[in-house]
């Protein structure tokens, strides 16, 4: 699935661990999105990180099993 214009303008990408990647995005201005779940488990300053399994031929050559692609700052409204 491809992301369209304004999707991909909430994404930044990076590499690494996930950890490394929220920390050098860190400077990131959130976007504001509205919870409108029933159940709110997801509230306030957020980041989400797509990750994808790190390829089983390099396993030994990162520290991580999984390696970030790219990370989004969210600020969610659960008013």
């Amino acid at each position: 699935m491809r992301a369209t214009a304004p999707e991909s303008a909430l994404w930044s990408n990076c590499s690494g661990s996930a950890t490394r990647c929220v920390v050098t995005n860190s400077e990131l201005k959130p976007v504001h999105v509205a919870n409108a779940a029933v159940y709110r488990t997801v509230c306030g300053d957020v980041f989400v990180v797509v990750e994808t399994v790190v390829d089983w031929n390099y396993r030994n050559l990162v520290g991580y099993p999984r390696q970030a692609l790219r990370v989004s700052h969210l600020d969610v409204s659960c008013s």
